[in-house]
């Protein structure tokens, strides 16, 4: 019975999604979004949309009515990428106020009491309040960002702990507009658009400075108000790696259907189990990539563990110009010793004519400080270093030069080795090629 009432309870949770979404060109006549803000005598101009209301004292009444559509469509692609709630409530409403002058609203008793001071936004049960920022797109991230948590503690009665609640929301608030139509979710491959939003710029100075904190650090951070843009930036990355997979978003759906139970670092670590490894060693490479267009949380690389040992006999592989990282299919013992040859040609782009390479790469353009289409080694430990365990912070994997002949040594404990060919990776698709690899 339980069963069967989660059953239905999901469907009408699709249905209201298909009964009301709109995709893509103009909103249609009829919808209330497109009814004339009202300005009220403070200087207050609200749009009223179907699941709420939008409030701002300096948004001009057309731009207004776009946050207003890009809100409602985002509240429908929610619906269905979250799982759906025990009981589907259906008296959701939300109530926004986007603010240049706080001193209007707080004349107006439209900020709550219990509202504390806050850098950018701040939501409290089903209403937020927004700090107007010198960036348009970016007000609009942050309105979905302090939107969702309003949309989460309704549905789930709880938003989870601090790196859940805040990389959920982050996730869900980048968004895109092509074409009048609303994305949510996606990963920006591009800045244009993303001039403030600076997630990647933060993750590559945490990267550069050695202050990345480890996975088990970041699931136990504490909540505060302080508009941290380095937890943020950590916190999306780590919600968009765990959502790349099936088993580890079904894990989360598990939490979020049960309104979080008080979920610990511990807790998680124990829910991961043989996968916490896998995960662990894919958070180093997404903070390798961290960058426009990356690939890591969209298609990881096939970490598993169940892979054969080294033995030193020779082998052969191919590595693609136009994939990230590719994971040499054994584990390598402590101290292990080999040499990797390269030979191949791979196009890395097409303008104004096609950029041929070989293994050592292309010096007239370098990428994170290599040379383009230079073939690249890492080395990924499958444990949590010492040095990991007592600071809480990364040991971010060393990227070798490679090239067409280099011997490799492996670290302490048990590592997977990857190779790649260098490039930016926002700029993957259109390449074309590989090289054949040999290692013994």
């Amino acid at each position: 019975m339980l069963h069967q009432t989660k059953l239905l309870n999901r469907m009408r949770w699709i249905f209201v999604f298909m009964a009301v979404i709109v995709r893509g060109g103009e909103v249609p006549s009829q919808s209330p979004i497109d009814a004339a803000s009202n300005q009220g005598a403070a200087g207050i101009r609200t749009v009223e949309f179907p699941d709420g209301s939008l409030s701002t004292d300096y948004l001009p009444a057309e731009t207004l009515r776009v946050f207003a559509k890009t809100l409602d469509e985002a509240i429908r692609q929610w619906r269905v990428a979250l799982p759906a709630p025990a009981v589907v409530s259906d008296d959701f409403r939300i109530d926004g106020y986007i603010m240049r002058d706080e001193s209007v609203f707080r004349a107006e008793a439209l900020i709550d009491d219990r509202v504390p001071n806050f850098p950018y936004g701040y939501a409290l049960a089903d209403r937020f309040w927004l700090r107007a920022q010198p960036d348009e797109n970016y007000t609009r991230h942050l309105m979905l960002h302090e939107a969702f948590h309003s949309f989460v503690w309704h549905h789930f009665t709880s938003v989870g702990p601090h790196w859940i609640a805040e990389g959920m929301a982050e996730m869900y608030a980048t968004h895109q507009v092509i074409e009048d139509e609303i994305r949510v979710g996606i990963v920006p491959s591009a800045r244009d658009g993303f001039e403030q939003w600076g997630r990647f710029r933060k993750l590559q100075e945490m990267r550069r400075d050695d202050e990345v904190p480890t996975l088990s650090t970041l699931f136990s951070l504490r909540p505060n108000l302080k508009g941290d843009i380095a937890t943020y930036s950590a916190s999306w990355l780590a919600v968009r790696l765990l959502r790349s997979r099936q088993s580890t978003r079904e894990l989360m759906d598990q939490w979020i259907e049960s309104g979080f139970g008080g979920l610990s670092a511990d807790q998680v670590v124990e829910d991961l189990g043989d996968q916490w490894p896998v995960v662990n060693a894919l958070w180093k490479l997404a903070i390798l990539e961290a960058d426009f267009g990356e690939t890591i949380t969209i298609k990881p690389p096939k970490l598993v563990l169940d892979l054969p040992p080294w033995d030193g006999s020779p082998t052969r592989h191919k590595v693609a110009a136009n994939q990230s990282w590719y994971v040499v299919p054994f584990l390598f013992e402590p101290g292990a010793e080999l040499t990797v040859y390269a030979r191949g040609e791979a196009i890395l782009a097409n303008d104004p004519r096609p950029w041929m390479s070989q293994p050592p790469g292309i010096t007239i353009r370098y990428h994170q400080g290599k040379p383009l289409g230079q073939l690249l080694a890492a080395w990924v430990p499958i444990d949590e270093t010492d040095s990991e365990r007592s600071s809480g912070l990364l040991s971010v994997p060393v990227i070798q030069s490679v090239g067409q002949k280099k011997r490799l040594d492996a670290p302490e404990g048990l590592s997977w080795l990857l190779l790649r060919i260098n490039d930016a990776a926002g700029e993957l698709g259109d390449n074309q090629g590989s090289y054949e690899v040999v290692l013994r």
